[in-house]
C-alpha cells in the first residue's frame, strides 16, 4: 500500500472486513506525515466476502 497527498499527519489501518461491527484494530499499518508519500508492505487476511477495509485516522489521503 502507498499513501500520498495527505492533508495532515495521520495513519491508516488495514484489516479484514468483520462479520459484525466491533472495535477497530489498535495498530496502524502505515504512518503518514502531512504532504508526504509513504509505502509499506501490508499483509492482511481477507474477511467476509473476500474483503478488507482501509481506515484513515484523520484528514484525507490517496491510497494506492
Amino acid at each position: 500500500m502507498t499513501a500520498t497527498a495527505t492533508s495532515t499527519n495521520t495513519f491508516v489501518r488495514v484489516y479484514p472486513t468483520p462479520a459484525s461491527p466491533g472495535p477497530l484494530p489498535t495498530v496502524s499499518s502505515l504512518n503518514l506525515a502531512k504532504g508526504k508519500t509513504a509505502a509499506n508492505l501490508v499483509t492482511v487476511a481477507v474477511g467476509d466476502q473476500g474483503r478488507v477495509r482501509f481506515q484513515n485516522a484523520a484528514g484525507t489521503a490517496q491510497l494506492i
